[in-house]
């Protein structure tokens, strides 16, 4: 579990730094939100890897996803329609 949430967290991370792909289409605030998101989920992983649960592995990815899906559907939903804003 814990490769799973760090790959998600770190491969989230990378998309939204990446200024050419996914960072370069956020709204300053959403992106400064999914780059905190990820951060305390890499600090969580730091701090309790070792010692979390199976369940607490999930919920904290649960948790990543809560942040990163309504930002990441915004901003595919308005490619959709052809607005290149957020």
């Amino acid at each position: 579990m814990t490769v799973g949430l760090e790959n998600y967290a770190y491969a989230l991370k990378s998309q939204i730094s990446d200024e050419r792909q996914l960072g370069g289409k956020l709204d300053p605030v959403d992106k400064k939100t999914l780059l905190d998101a990820c951060g305390e989920t890499l600090d969580w992983l730091s701090e309790f890897s070792s010692s979390a649960s199976t369940e607490d592995f999930e919920e904290q990815k649960e948790k990543l996803s809560q942040v990163a899906y309504p930002i990441t559907s915004k901003l595919y939903r308005n490619q959709g329609t052809g607005h290149d804003e957020l």
